[in-house]
């Protein structure tokens, strides 16, 4: 039996280890972007960056773990129960639990060391990843910072800076609107500067150099005051709550043990004892509500017809207002005092549910991979992606609906362990009975409605082949040319239909996977807000042309190398290729079809995914968040860059009224504050812009003393000059960090055209712009190396065809994120940017091709 254990744990060793891998990449594509930006776009070291990213890997392995163990049950047990072993080894009397008891052994010990890494090493590698990001921010404020990007995150300000040196924190080209109040505002303008984090991150420090300040005089309305200066500090204080605690004495609730967070339950649970406590106090002076009117508490000179007077009433009144509103204070901060002790006893629970879902997946993955009776990576994987999908579900669930009072932390931690174990002893009876659970049902077969159901299903699907034979036809005589052409074009729609199955399956997929994944994340928006029904489906329906477009290359990837690998591993390849057939000829329809998905792949990201983008995101905000940013009518706080150096700023601005209120439109000449128009509303009216209720400001040269400020008040002021057109503010800003997917073609090159009319280096925009064209032709690109990568029958199992699809994935999002990256700091020319990676993988797709055996 030791010889039996040692056997059945050695064929767990290799498919735990390669799960593992595999499971760590799908977690860590996340990072790939991120890292790349930050060694090359932010100039950090590789080692800082290597750094941060090896303690962010504490948090994965605690996922990937679980995943691994229960992919390695299903393939082990499925490679035993494929080759008869298991059953060689039930005739040999070796009970079903006496097999899996070795397994279950191992898993107990690996939740036992995941329970002690979690106390031990997760807290302190979240708190130092924590610290040293603060640290970073601090060292390097520019890291979050865009060139020509507005940043209105800061309540008050919105500022547009031109250039940033992220390496040095050198900024050029700085504007800053200071609107903190109603009735003041206040313009910086500068040429240079530097930027920096004071006082732990609280203080947004600006040194800036040679520029003005233009700030509204309150004495005198449309009046400005100018200050030209050569240096000037100028701080934000109190900037993000989030930097407020880099310090390394402060923890979340990630960053603790058990013990810090049982700790901490137990100080919140002595605050609610004194809040109640201090209720019952209240309430015992209140016990008798007609204590004042009887004069209990009234000095014996005042008469019975005083202390009854409506004075002493309305103070009793008061006194009881005041009550009430101090025991509801407190029974809010009771609340909240709760709402943490979730918190934490959800993270307490959850260090210990995690590693348990280890020996859980032993349960139900031994006993379904013995009943699936397949070994195979692609089994394994279809099934463990499922399960644990179910399992995240509930466990992301139940988190939410804790935290919200509706479930204790113990039930929402532990409920998926219970519901998966449950079915794991349900299917482990199955396998040491032998008898399904479902066996009852057995007996409907016999039935004469079961029977017509199933004639009738038979009819359906042999319609649907085409079976359907018309036995008066006779089949037409042809030569020998033709047959030839009609046994390729048999071919080629057998390829078609097995590589679109594979497609559409691998969309499919992604979209479910996604589309959960984001409505676990985001359910507890959707009940704090009280989404309706109709946005959130309506929601989903915009996000869906998202991630068609984003995941088709990958589909495509997968769709090649399954539908060629299956076809070589069963021989049929070979057999292909004896009758004549070359491997160019058999990739032709997949190359056909993966042009076909790259041209709608380009006209849906050009035509269909702007659209669908913004309507998402208003539905998302406005619909379902009730942002007053995105409301249907109006955006509040609306900025936009114009021509000739001029700004547009509005309060608010409504795309189909073509009309703004409380608009500012701002002129520069080479960072120099020349005309201002302010005006009570803007609209388009018969092709032209007219201001009204406002003034217009013609500033005067600083250098030129003699000179002064041109101040005009206007009821109605007609602008010709403006040759903004209203589709350009229809739209939100532009922001080309998205990869392009909000944009169309058009509106890039407006942006571009814009940029270069106001001495603005468009760049990034004309990055984005080629990678508008060249992403597309990945689809058509990435068939090359499929087909003969997956044409070796040596390689045309599911597991390994799995394997390369996502080695290949991995290295083309890695140097896209490379080229990307060095386009848009203006390293490398845009074109070459965006087409490199085509050119290479084209490349290596013609090798491969040559190279493939004939």
């Amino acid at each position: 039996m030791r010889i039996l254990s040692r056997y059945i744990l050695r064929e767990h060793i290799g498919p735990i280890l390669f799960a593992l891998v595999i499971t760590l990449f799908v977690l860590i594509v996340d990072f790939i972007p991120s890292i790349v930006e930050l060694i090359i776009g932010k100039s950090l070291d590789v080692f800082t960056v290597l750094w941060v990213f090896t303690l962010n890997l504490a948090w994965m392995l605690v996922l990937a773990v679980p995943m691994a163990v229960l992919i390695a049950t299903l393939m082990a047990f499925g490679r035993l129960s494929s080759d008869f072993e298991i059953l060689a080894m039930k005739t040999s009397g070796i009970n079903v639990l006496r097999m899996i008891y070795p397994v279950l052994m191992a898993s107990l010990i690996l939740a036992g060391g995941l329970v002690w890494f979690n106390n031990a090493i997760l807290p302190e590698a979240n708190h130092k990843a924590r610290v040293l990001m603060g640290d970073i921010r601090v060292m390097r404020p520019t890291l979050s910072i865009k060139s020509n990007i507005f940043i209105n995150d800061i309540p008050g300000y919105f500022i547009l800076i031109g250039d940033v040196d992220h390496e040095t924190a050198r900024i050029r080209d700085v504007l800053i609107y200071d609107q903190r109040s109603r009735n003041v505002s206040r313009t910086i303008t500068a040429d240079r500067g530097y930027l920096e984090f004071l006082e732990g991150g609280q203080v947004l420090s600006f040194e800036l150099e040679d520029g003005e300040i233009y700030e509204e005089d309150a004495g005198y309305q449309a009046s400005y005051r100018r200050v030209a200066f050569k240096k000037q500090l100028f701080n934000i204080r109190d900037m993000n709550r989030e930097l407020r605690v880099t310090e390394s004495s402060h923890r979340s609730d990630r960053e603790m043990s058990t013990t810090m967070m049982l700790e901490q339950t137990d100080a919140l649970r002595e605050n609610i004892e004194n809040f109640k406590e201090e209720i019952d106090r209240v309430l015992l002076k209140h016990l008798d509500p007609h204590r004042v009117t009887r004069g209990d508490t009234m000095s014996a000179d005042y008469s019975r017809e005083e202390q009854l007077s409506l004075v002493y009433v309305l103070e009793a009144i008061k006194n009881l207002r005041n009550t009430r509103n101090l025991i509801s204070n407190n029974l809010r901060k009771i609340d909240q005092l709760q709402k943490s002790i979730n918190v934490y006893l959800l993270e307490v629970h959850k260090k210990f549910s995690i590693p348990t879902a280890c020996v859980v997946f032993v349960l139900i993955g031994a006993p379904l991979g013995i009943l699936a009776r397949r070994g195979g990576f692609g089994t394994a994987i279809g099934i463990s992606v499922g399960l644990f999908m179910v399992y995240w579900a509930f466990l992301i669930g139940g988190e939410e609906l804790s935290d919200r009072g509706f479930v204790s932390p113990v039930l929402s931690m532990w409920m998926p362990n219970i519901l998966i174990g449950a079915v794991g002893l349900m299917l482990f009876q199955w396998v040491i009975t032998e008898r399904s659970p479902l066996a009852f049902m057995g007996g409907l077969r016999n039935t004469r409605l079961w029977i017509r159901f199933m004639n009738t299903v038979e009819k359906a699907l042999h319609f649907f082949k085409g079976e359907m034979i018309d036995k008066k036809h006779k089949p037409r005589t042809r030569s020998d040319w033709i047959k030839k052409i009609r046994l390729i074009r048999i071919l080629d729609n057998y390829l078609l239909m097995k590589f679109v199955r594979a497609f559409v399956l691998s969309l499919v997929v992604f979209i479910l996977i996604m589309h959960l994944v984001h409505l676990i994340e985001h359910l507890d928006t959707y009940i704090d807000r009280k989404a309706g029904f109709k946005s959130i489906v309506m929601f989903y329906v915009y996000f869906t042309p998202f991630i068609v477009i984003l995941t088709t290359p990958v589909a495509t990837l997968l769709g090649a190398i399954f539908t060629v690998g299956l076809m070589a591993r069963g021989n049929e390849i070979l057999a292909i290729k004896a009758s004549g057939v070359s491997l160019w000829r058999v990739a032709l329809p997949l190359l056909i079809a993966g042009m076909v998905i790259s041209i709608l792949s380009f006209v849906a990201s050009d035509k269909l995914l702007p659209y669908t983008n913004q309507r998402k995101s208003e539905i998302r905000y406005g619909d379902i968040e009730n942002l007053p940013d995105f409301r249907s009518e109006y955006y509040s706080n609306f900025h936009r860059r114009g021509e000739q150096g001029r700004i547009f700023n509005f309060r608010l601005y409504s795309p189909q009224q073509k009309m703004g209120k409380d608009a500012e439109i701002h002129t520069y000449q080479e960072n120099r504050l020349v005309e201002l128009i302010e005006a009570k509303e803007l609209s388009w009216k018969d092709s032209i812009w007219v201001a009204y209720d406002g003034t217009k400001t013609i500033f005067s040269d600083i250098d030129k003393p003699q000179t002064q400020d041109s101040l005009v008040s206007f009821d109605t002021l007609f602008l010709p000059a403006l040759t903004e057109h209203p589709t350009r503010f229809a739209r939100r800003q532009i922001d080309p960090r998205d990869f392009g997917y909000d944009q169309s073609i058009s509106d890039l090159k407006q942006e571009i055209e814009n940029k270069r009319k106001n001495g603005i280096d468009p760049t990034p925009e004309r990055v984005y712009l080629m990678f508008k064209y060249s992403l597309p032709l990945t689809s058509f690109i990435i068939i090359l190396i499929a087909v003969p990568l997956a044409s070796d029958p040596r390689r045309g199992s599911p597991a390994i065809g799995f394997a390369f699809a996502i080695g290949i994935s991995f290295a083309y999002m890695v140097i896209f994120e490379v080229f990307r990256t060095l386009g848009t700091s203006g390293k490398i020319p845009p074109a070459f940017a965006a087409w490199s990676i085509n050119v290479i993988f084209f490349l290596i797709g013609l090798y491969m091709m040559f190279r493939a055996r004939k």
